[in-house]
Protein backbone atom coordinates (compact mmCIF):
# COMPACT_ATOMS: atom_id res chain seq x y z
CA UNK A 1 0.00 0.00 0.00
CA UNK A 2 3.18 2.39 0.58
CA UNK A 3 3.96 1.83 -2.64
CA UNK A 4 0.88 3.19 -4.40
CA UNK A 5 0.99 6.42 -1.95
CA UNK A 6 4.44 7.13 -3.38
CA UNK A 7 3.39 6.48 -6.98
CA UNK A 8 0.24 8.80 -6.36
CA UNK A 9 2.66 11.46 -4.08
CA UNK A 10 4.58 11.73 -7.37
CA UNK A 11 2.02 11.77 -9.98
CA UNK A 12 0.75 14.94 -8.01
CA UNK A 13 3.88 16.59 -7.20
CA UNK A 14 5.21 16.44 -10.98
CA UNK A 15 1.23 17.12 -12.46
CA UNK A 16 1.68 20.42 -10.22
CA UNK A 17 5.19 20.95 -11.34
CA UNK A 18 4.02 20.89 -14.72
CA UNK A 19 1.15 22.88 -14.29
CA UNK A 20 3.43 25.64 -12.51
CA UNK A 21 5.30 25.20 -15.52
CA UNK A 22 3.38 25.86 -17.77
CA UNK A 23 1.28 29.32 -16.45
CA UNK A 24 4.82 30.71 -15.88
CA UNK A 25 6.31 29.58 -19.33
CA UNK A 26 3.68 30.81 -21.30
CA UNK A 27 3.72 33.51 -24.07
CA UNK A 28 3.20 37.26 -22.98
CA UNK A 29 1.45 37.83 -26.01
CA UNK A 30 3.63 40.56 -27.39
CA UNK A 31 5.96 38.41 -29.54
CA UNK A 32 8.40 37.80 -26.51
CA UNK A 33 10.01 34.79 -26.04
CA UNK A 34 10.49 32.21 -23.19
CA UNK A 35 13.16 31.70 -21.23
CA UNK A 36 14.50 28.39 -22.15
CA UNK A 37 13.68 28.30 -25.20
CA UNK A 38 10.79 30.11 -27.87
CA UNK A 39 6.96 30.93 -26.54
CA UNK A 40 6.32 27.45 -28.75
CA UNK A 41 8.32 25.10 -25.56
CA UNK A 42 8.85 24.63 -22.40
CA UNK A 43 11.55 22.31 -20.88
CA UNK A 44 10.98 20.49 -17.90
CA UNK A 45 14.18 19.84 -15.80
CA UNK A 46 14.33 16.56 -13.48
CA UNK A 47 16.36 13.64 -12.37
CA UNK A 48 12.96 11.90 -12.16
CA UNK A 49 14.68 9.37 -14.98
CA UNK A 50 13.53 5.70 -13.73
CA UNK A 51 10.75 3.90 -11.64
CA UNK A 52 7.93 5.38 -10.81
CA UNK A 53 9.43 8.54 -11.30
CA UNK A 54 9.68 8.31 -14.62
CA UNK A 55 6.14 6.98 -15.05
CA UNK A 56 4.86 10.10 -13.16
CA UNK A 57 7.08 12.12 -15.49
CA UNK A 58 5.47 10.29 -18.77
CA UNK A 59 1.93 10.86 -17.68
CA UNK A 60 2.70 14.51 -17.24
CA UNK A 61 4.31 14.68 -20.62
CA UNK A 62 0.96 12.77 -22.29
CA UNK A 63 -1.64 15.70 -20.17
CA UNK A 64 0.70 18.19 -21.30
CA UNK A 65 0.33 17.55 -24.63
CA UNK A 66 -3.38 16.81 -24.90
CA UNK A 67 -3.84 20.19 -23.17
CA UNK A 68 -1.05 21.97 -25.42
CA UNK A 69 -0.82 20.37 -28.69
CA UNK A 70 1.13 23.44 -30.26
CA UNK A 71 3.67 23.44 -27.31
CA UNK A 72 6.79 21.12 -27.91
CA UNK A 73 7.73 19.50 -24.29
CA UNK A 74 11.31 19.01 -23.96
CA UNK A 75 12.38 16.62 -21.11
CA UNK A 76 15.36 17.47 -19.62
CA UNK A 77 16.09 14.89 -17.16
CA UNK A 78 19.18 14.03 -16.30
CA UNK A 79 19.66 10.38 -15.06
CA UNK A 80 22.08 9.48 -12.43
CA UNK A 81 23.43 10.12 -8.75
CA UNK A 82 19.91 10.88 -7.05
CA UNK A 83 19.63 14.28 -8.34
CA UNK A 84 23.66 15.22 -8.07
CA UNK A 85 23.85 14.88 -11.63
CA UNK A 86 21.15 16.95 -12.18
CA UNK A 87 22.01 19.95 -9.79
CA UNK A 88 25.32 19.94 -11.06
CA UNK A 89 24.34 20.70 -14.79
CA UNK A 90 21.25 23.21 -13.14
CA UNK A 91 23.93 25.10 -11.93
CA UNK A 92 26.25 25.28 -15.01
CA UNK A 93 23.49 26.33 -17.34
CA UNK A 94 22.37 29.03 -14.67
CA UNK A 95 25.36 30.42 -14.85
CA UNK A 96 25.84 30.45 -18.36
CA UNK A 97 22.93 32.07 -19.02
CA UNK A 98 20.54 29.01 -20.34
CA UNK A 99 18.21 28.61 -17.67
CA UNK A 100 15.34 25.55 -18.52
Amino acid sequence: MRVNRKSAGVVASVAVLGMTLAACGGDSGDGGSTAGGGADQVEVFTWWAAGSEKAGLDALVGVFNEQHPDIEFVNGAVAGGAGSAAKDLLQTRLQAQDPP
